[in-house]
Order: structure tokens, then C-alpha cells, then sequence
């Protein structure tokens, strides 16, 4: 029991040993329970007592617990140059012991190259450490040991351990390099200096402060420590159950299976400062903190991965990893550039699970070279923040950040990514979040050469169902370009398999560019959301914006610059909607002459597209909506309606879209009159022009100060309604419904072409309505009511009834004929115009009686200035079938046209159906009687001429 070959025990008892040859053998008689006895010692100190041995050698062998030195309670052991060899399980070399149950006294063992070798299966340690007061300082000492279990330094329960160059090299599984851990006396605490340290074996660690078999904290501090281990699931430092690690100008290589250079779980930390580490195995990790409180903190640090789904930085189950410089990097090239079966599928930095945190800041540089090897990928609930940091990929399908399942998280802050291989796209949401704040995104992959030939894309945020989030990409600041062709610079939903699932993309101050053949800008697919606010969309071949089924895109202060069609609406479903919002500020005017092309599949017939161009938008290009659209198919339930708003400016061309709505202070320039389904409505102080024609399949409603010229040919299906507008068609008008102006709306048709108006004709407040020649009058096919001070003009032939209430009749453009089927109460006034030629203004009713008791007559010059006949009758009223009733209520010269003129109106000719009016000389008021007979010649002759004014 406690035997020892040589032993200093006391105060002031001191033992000198040199080139001494100690051999111990130590038998227990108790097979199988040898672990249960004391330890035997070589050499021993204890109880103040002290012992030197220099040189020489001690093996300690046997069944017992056979140690090569110990020092006890309050003793103490300086070696040096010396060999100790251990050959039992539980042998361990040199022990330090302070017992924790007595009165504490400080217990050091004191190594100076030392060489040290354990022979034992299991638990042979090189140096044991154990309990506060016991403390170990070595200094160039080697150690190996062979069995599990078997670490090369163990410190534990507040003991203390100071290492400074040496090596250690284990070859046991679970045997760590340096083991420190804790106890009721407190944290063991190890610093080692320049060691050099191997394992082999699994679980085996380089450096390991506390485990699953002492769940208590240690305390570590290295530095300039160079650390190897081979084998399954082994670590270069693990820390644990609230211990910690500090590493300086470390380098740690991990080789084999789930190896990981740092590894802390239950609560660990480790902090590492300008250090290296590798991990060359399958699902090895080079820094990896798992669960909560567990928290590793690396600045200008390297990692280098080189296994199959080996992590760069794993934070998982709450745990929390930072970052300050350094460089990421996995190595595995299966997959580089092109597809390589399953590739490496590696990722530089991964936080999975609620409250798992990656940070990175300082410049920190990322690279992932194989297949699916991501920079940063966030996964079920993970959150990663990165600064000022660079990533680059260059596998197959290696995305730069990838936010998965809902509650993932990743903010790039001035981050700069490139990404190389095929479909390498820059930035994933799945159900996840990124934000990106500055920084650039550069995609210089090419598509899939395999089927089903992916592309790459900048922007990709998927993953919404039913049941699932949204991914969700917002992007302030940030730069994109793509250069590989049919890619997208964002992509806001596509098809996972056969399932449809959406995503967001939102783009504050960004711009996006896409240089290869086919590529947009955007693709906005299957419930998607494009929201883009002061940025810019350029596609340099092809189309800008491109939409698949649901869809939702919103642009305020955007350019969008496109070689070919600005906005693309597809539609492969039914039952789809589409709603593009054209924002202040946007600009669309930069594309092949196409704003929007509408695309149709069978199923797709349905599709309603909402085009609104918003105040302060300027928009350019023809607006197609021609598929499933024939002459013998000229209506589909499927619909464009397009509305400009209050200071929108359009001009292009539309074909077989729906509504077009402008609000307040729009502009709309039609430059192809193709078919309008629907209706035109503008709002105040507008502009509508089409200039080739316009078929509009509903009515047109314009809003006050609103200005519409309509050129070309002009088909309006339903009713004209003008409130306080200007209106012009310059060109033949096939109105199928009616048409009523207000508030002072004038109204003005062709004088050449043929205008047809199917309902009625209604002018209340001050409006007016002209056009027609006589021998191409303005057929309407309803009744005509003039109201309050507003004037029928033009040459009308009316289908029916003539009325109102304080309107005025002023047949022609110049002189004319109006011809209503009947009146049915007409009051108001009649301005009739005649004019030198003997010719005058008329307005015929066909059928039935013409009561004129409430009509006030008014004689002008056709157009002012005219001129007249005197004592020449004017017919200027007819009726057919009925008879005149009753006379004018007045009848009067127009004052202005014949301001100053000495003539008068003769009292009106009443026939049973003829009105007649004459005018003659007025002399009233002329004094002759002083007039030379030749001034009286003179008045004559005018007098006979009566065709100018006197």
C-alpha cells in the first residue's frame, strides 16, 4: 500500500537522486480489484519532504496502480533528464496529489526534459494533477501514451499545470494531450507554451477541458501549440461543461470522421487568437460550438476543411460563434465549377437551430471550392451576421449565403460575394431571412450542362406554401451581377419539383444587372413579391421584369433597362393575378418598344394582369395582350387593365388588353391603336392621345382638364363621358354607345370622316359638341339634350327626339343642318347662322310638331364675318310631317357680328313648316337731308349691293 522505492517525506527531507535506475514491479494479489488498491511510486515526496533526481530512469510495472513519481500532500519533485517508463492500466507516470480532504498545501512536481512513456491498456496517464494546492511546471519533456484513455497531461479539481515546449503523443482512443477539468476545489487549469501535440485514436483530443466522464470545468491558455490528431470524432481542442480555452498562435489538424479542430458543447468557451486550424475528414468541422452558452470567439484565425460535408464554422443548438478576420475556407473540390456526383457539400459557416449565432466582422475571407459547399448558410432558426466580409464559391451549385427553414437568418453587412461554378446563385431564402446592407454580389456561373439545367442567379428567395414562409431577401445598397446566360439578377418564387412555392425580394437603393445571353433582371414567380425602391434593373440582352402566374411586383423611383421587353406577364395556370405597380419616380422607357407582353398558355387564359403606372412614373413601349385573341375569338376571360395614375406619363401602343385607368395629371400616348377590351378612364388634368387609331371595346370617361386626341380611326364600344375635358377625334368615330359631356367638356369630331354615335347625346353645363359636314353628318342613333348653356353644333342627323332645358342649337361647323327624328320638348335659344351667299343654318324636325315658344333666336355671320344679304329670306327651321307651333320667344341680331351695323331684323316668316328670316337697312336715326346728290348715290348702291355691312 503506498509503497515507494525512494521517498522524501517531512519538512526539511530532501532526497538527491542522479543517473539513479529505478525499477519498480508491484503485484496485487486481488485479480481483477487491482485498481481498487493504493498507488505504488517509484519515487516519492510528501509531507514538506523534497526529492532531485537528475538522469537515470524509472520503470514501474505489475498489477497494482505501479506509478513512476508521485508528490503528496505538501511534497515536492524537481526531474530532469530523465526516463520514465509506466506499463500497467492506471500506471501513471507522474502523479502530483494533494488530498482534498486535508488542510491544503501547496504539492509541485517540477519536469525538465523529461521523457515519459505509458505502456498501459487503459487510463495510463503521462502526468496527473490532482485537486487545489497540487501544480505541475514542464518544461521540454516528451510523452507518449498507448492506451485509451490515456491523455499525456491531466489537471483537474483546482490544480494548476504549466507546459512549455515538450511533446505529447497519445495513441488511445479518448485520450486527450492535456485533460482538464474541475471538482469541489474548482476548475483545473493547464497552460501550455509551445508543445507540441499528437493523438491517435478516436475521440481522442489535442487539448480537452472537461467531458462527458467528468462533467466539470477546466480552464486552459495556450499558445504557439502544434496540434495533430488522427482518428474518428476527434478534436483538436474540446471544451465543456463551462470550461474555457484560450488559444494564441495555435495550429491544430484533425484527420478522420467527424474530427473537428475546436469543438465546444455544455456550455464551453474557447477563444482563439491568430491561430490555424485544419479538419481533413468526413463531417469534420474546424470551429464548432453546439448548444447553449457554448460560445467560441476566433479572431484572425484560419480554418481549412478538406472533407466531404466538412464545416468551416458550425454554431448549432444555441451555440454562438465570433469572428474577427482570419479566413474560412473548404477545400474539398468535388464538384468544382461543374457537377460531380454529390459533391463536397461543405459550408464554410453554418448556424442551425433557435439562438445559434455566427458574427463575423474585420474582413473575414470565405471560400468554399466544391459542389454545394456554401459561405454562409443559416438553418433552422440559426442567425448569422457578417461584416465587412468577402466570400467566394466555386462548386456546382455553391450558393454564397443560404437562409433555410423559417426563423433562419442572415445580415450581410458590406459583404462582397462571388460565386464561379455552374447554378452557383449568390444568395438563398428558403422560409429564411437575409438582409443585405451594401456589398456586392457577383455570379459569374453558367448554367447546368446536365439536365435539368439550372441556372445561376443572383437573388433566390423561395419556399412559401400554404403552410410555410416565404424566403425573404431585402437588399439596401447592394450590388448584383450576374454574367452567366438564362440567369436571373433576383429571383422571387419558382417550383420545387412539381410544388410552386414564393418568396420575397425587396431592393432599397440596389442595382442588378445581368450581362448573359437570355437573362433578366427578375423573375417574380407563383405568389412571389418584387418590392424595389430607388434602384436599378438592367438587363443587357434580354427582358427586364418576367412573372409567372401569381405575382406581385412594385417598383418606386426604378429604372428598369432592358434589350428587350420591360415587364413580361406568363401565365401557365388558371386562376392566376398579377399586379404591377409602376411607382413615383420609376422610369420604364428603355426596351425594344415593349412594355409589357402578356403570354398565354390554354390554362393561363384566365390570367388578370393589373398594370398601374403611378403619379411621377415615366413609362414607354406597347402594352400586348394577344394570346388566345382571334377574329373569330375577340374576347377571353382573361384580362389586362391598365391604369396610369395622377402625373404618370405612357407612351407605346396597347393590343388586347382590358381597362385603362388614368388617375389625376397622367399621360397616355397610344401609338399603335390596337384593341382595348375594356374601358379608358383619366382623371383630372390628363392626357390621352392615340395617335394610329384607338378600339376600345368598353367607354371612355375623362376627368376635368384632361385633354384627349383621338387620330385614326376610333372604335368605342360603350359610352363617352367628359367631365370639364377637351375632346378630339380626328378621324372616322364609331361611338356604339352615348355620349355626355359636363362642366363645360367640349366635344369635337371629324368634319371629313364619318362619326356614328349608337345612344344618345347629352351636353349639360356650359359643354359643346361639333363635327360632321353636311354631306357627312354626325349620325346619332339616339336622342340629343342640350342643358344649362351648352351647345349642339356640328352637322347631326338624329334617330330621335330632340330636348332640354336652357341648351343652345347652333347647327354646323360653319353654316349647317340639324335633323332630329322629333322634338319632345326643346327650350333654350337657336343660333342661326347665314351668311352672304344667301345661305343659313337649319335645323329640320322630321316628325311631329315643333313648339317654339320657348326658344329664343339669335341671327349671327357665319363664323363673325360673314356676311349677308339684305331683303333675302333665310330658311332656317322645317318640319316634315308636323306643323309649327307658336312663335319664337324672341328673336334677335347677334350683337357682336353685327356690331355697328345699320341693319335690322325683320320680323320672323312663320309657315305652317317653314321659319324664314330676313334682314334689311335700319335708318333709324339717319339724317339725309344734307347729303349731296352724290353721297345719296353712294348709299344707294350699297344699299343694292347688301352683301357687306354700311
Amino acid at each position: 500500500m503506498n509503497g515507494r522505492t525512494a521517498r522524501a517525506t517531512g519538512v526539511n527531507a530532501n532526497l538527491l537522486l542522479i543517473d539513479s535506475t529505478i525499477d519498480l514491479s508491484a503485484h496485487s494479489t486481488d485479480s481483477g480489484q487491482d485498481y481498487n488498491h493504493s498507488f505504488t511510486a517509484g519515487i516519492g515526496a510528501d509531507s514538506g519532504g523534497h526529492v532531485d533526481i537528475q538522469g537515470g530512469s524509472i520503470t514501474a510495472s505489475g498489477s497494482k496502480r505501479s506509478v513512476g513519481m508521485q508528490a503528496n500532500d505538501g511534497g515536492s519533485i524537481r526531474a530532469s533528464d530523465v526516463q520514465i517508463t509506466t506499463h500497467n492500466h492506471f500506471g501513471h507516470a507522474v502523479q502530483v496529489y494533494r488530498n482534498p480532504s486535508e488542510e491544503e498545501v501547496t504539492t509541485h512536481i517540477e519536469l525538465d526534459r523529461v521523457s515519459i512513456e505509458t505502456l498501459g491498456e487503459n487510463y495510463s496517464l503521462g502526468v496527473q494533477v490532482a485537486n487545489k494546492g497540487a501544480s505541475l511546471s514542464m518544461t521540454d519533456t516528451d510523452i507518449i501514451t498507448a492506451g485509451t484513455a490515456s491523455s499525456g497531461v491531466e489537471v483537474f479539481n483546482g490544480a494548476r499545470a504549466e507546459l512549455f515546449k515538450g511533446t505529447i503523443t497519445t495513441k488511445g482512443d479518448a485520450a486527450a494531450g492535456v485533460r482538464v477539468y474541475g471538482g469541489n476545489l474548482g476548475s483545473g487549469a493547464a497552460i501550455v507554451n509551445g508543445t507540441q501535440i499528437r493523438t491517435r485514436g478516436s475521440y481522442a483530443s489535442g487539448v480537452l477541458a472537461g467531458d462527458a466522464a467528468e462533467p466539470t470545468s477546466g480552464v486552459v491558455n495556450v499558445s504557439n501549440v502544434d496540434i495533430a490528431t488522427l482518428g474518428e470524432r476527434a478534436s483538436g481542442f474540446e471544451v465543456a461543461h463551462g470550461s474555457s480555452l484560450s488559444s494564441t498562435a495555435s495550429s491544430v489538424h484533425t484527420e478522420g470522421e467527424r474530427a473537428h479542430g475546436v469543438y465546444v458543447h455544455k456550455g464551453g468557451s474557447a477563444t482563439l487568437n491568430g491561430s490555424s486550424l485544419s479538419a481533413d475528414g468526413l463531417h469534420s468541422y474546424g470551429l464548432y460550438a453546439s448548444g447553449s452558452d457554448s460560445t467560441i470567439s476566433a479572431s484572425d484565425t484560419n480554418v481549412i476543411t478538406h472533407g466531404i460535408r466538412g464545416y468551416g464554422v458550425f454554431a448549432d443548438e444555441g451555440g454562438v460563434i465570433s469572428l474577427e478576420g482570419g479566413a474560412i475556407t473548404t477545400a474539398n473540390s468535388t464538384g468544382k465549377g461543374t457537377q460531380n456526383g454529390d459533391g463536397s457539400r461543405a459550408y464554410a459557416l453554418y448556424a442551425s437551430g433557435d439562438e445559434s449565432r455566427i458574427t463575423t466582422q474585420g474582413g473575414s475571407e470565405i471560400e468554399t471550392l466544391g459542389q454545394r459547399a456554401y459561405g454562409a448558410y443559416a438553418d433552422h432558426g440559426g442567425h448569422i451576421e457578417l461584416n465587412d466580409a468577402t466570400i467566394t464559391t466555386h462548386g456546382f451549385m455553391a450558393y454564397g449565403l443560404y437562409a433555410n427553414y423559417e426563423g433562419s437568418t442572415i445580415d450581410a453587412n458590406n459583404v462582397s460575394i462571388t460565386t464561379t461554378g455552374e447554378v452557383g446563385d449568390g444568395v438563398w431564402a428558403w422560409n429564411g431571412v437575409v438582409n443585405l446592407n451594401g456589398g456586392s454580389i457577383t455570379v459569374g456561373g453558367e448554367p447546368n450542362s446536365n439536365y435539368p439545367h439550372e441556372v445561376a442567379n443572383g437573388l433566390v428567395a423561395v419556399g412559401g406554401t400554404e403552410s410555410e414562409a416565404q424566403g425573404t431577401i431585402n437588399a439596401n445598397g447592394a450590388r448584383i451581377i450576374t454574367m452567366g446566360a438564362n440567369s436571373a439578377g433576383v429571383v422571387a418564387g419558382a417550383r420545387n419539383g412539381s410544388e410552386p412555392v414564393s418568396g420575397s425580394i425587396n431592393l432599397t437603393g440596389s442595382w442588378v444587372e445581368v450581362q448573359g445571353e437570355k437573362s433578366v433582371a427578375a423573375r417574380v414567380n407563383y405568389g412571389g413579391t418584387l418590392n424595389a425602391t430607388d434602384s436599378t434593373m438592367h438587363s443587357i440582352q434580354s427582358h427586364g421584369i418576367v412573372m409567372t402566374d401569381d405575382a406581385t411586383v412594385h417598383l418606386v423611383g426604378t429604372d428598369v433597362e432592358s434589350a428587350k421587353a420591360s415587364l413580361v406577364s406568363n401565365f401557365n395556370a388558371s386562376g392566376q393575378t398579377q399586379n404591377i405597380i409602376i411607382g413615383s419616380g420609376s422610369t420604364l422607357t428603355t426596351n425594344d418598344g415593349t412594355l409589357l407582353q402578356v403570354n398565354r398558355s390554354s390554362a393561363g387564359m384566365d390570367g388578370l394582369v393589373n398594370l398601374t403606372l403611378q403619379a411621377g412614373s415615366n413609362s414607354r413601349g406597347d402594352i400586348i395582350d394577344l394570346d388566345g385573341l382571334s377574329p373569330d375569338t375577340p374576347t377571353r376571360t382573361g384580362k389586362t387593365n391598365f391604369t396610369v395614375d395622377s402625373g404618370a406619363s405612357w407612351v407605346g401602343l396597347v393590343r388586347g388588353i382590358n381597362d385603362v385607368n388614368m388617375e389625376d395629371e397622367a399621360s397616355f400616348v397610344d401609338e399603335g391603336g390596337a384593341p382595348i377590351a375594356g374601358n379608358v378612364t383619366a382623371g383630372e388634368n390628363s392626357t390621352i392621345v392615340f395617335n394610329n387609331g384607338a378600339t376600345i371595346g368598353g367607354g371612355v370617361s375623362t376627368g376635368t382638364g384632361t385633354r384627349g386626341v383621338f387620330n385614326g380611326v376610333t372604335r368605342v364600344g360603350g359610352d363617352i363621358v367628359g367631365t370639364g375635358s377637351a375632346l378630339s377625334f380626328n378621324g372616322l368615330a364609331d361611338i356604339g354607345g352615348s355620349v355626355s359631356a359636363r362642366s363645360r367638356t367640349s366635344i369635337a369630331f371629324s368634319v371629313i370622316e364619318p362619326t356614328v354615335i349608337g345612344g344618345d347625346v347629352q351636353l349639360d353645363q356650359g359643354s359643346s359638341l361639333s363635327g360632321g359636314s353636311q354631306t357627312a353628318p354626325i349620325t346619332i342613333g339616339g336622342n340629343a339634350k342640350v342643358n344649362s348653356g351648352s351647345t349642339l353644333g356640328g352637322n347631326l342627323f338624329v334617330a330621335g327626339a330632340l330636348s332640354g332645358d336652357g341648351g343652345v342649337l347652333s347647327p354646323g361647323n360653319s353654316i349647317g343642318v340639324h335633323s332630329y327624328a322629333t322634338n319632345a320638348g326643346f327650350s333654350g335659344a337657336y343660333t342661326a347662322e347665314i351668311n352672304s351667299a344667301g345661305l343659313s343654318d337649319l335645323i329640320i324636325v322630321r316628325d311631329g310638331d315643333f313648339d317654339l315658344s320657348g326658344i329664343d333666336l339669335t341671327i349671327a355671320q357665319e363664323n363673325g364675318n360673314g356676311g349677308y344679304l339684305l331683303n333675302h329670306a333665310y330658311t332656317i327651321l322645317r318640319t316634315e310631317t308636323g306643323d309649327l307651333v307658336s312663335e319664337f320667344a324672341s328673336e334677335n341680331l347677334d350683337p357682336t357680328s353685327f356690331a355697328n351695323a345699320r341693319i335690322k331684323l325683320d320680323p320672323a316668316q312663320y309657315g305652317q313648316k317653314v321659319v324664314k328670316v330676313s334682314l334689311s337697312v335700319d335708318e333709324t336715326n339717319i339724317e339725309k337731308s344734307s347729303w349731296s346728290s352724290n353721297q345719296h348715290a353712294v348709299y344707294q348702291g350699297v344699299i343694292s349691293a347688301g352683301a357687306e355691312n354700311p
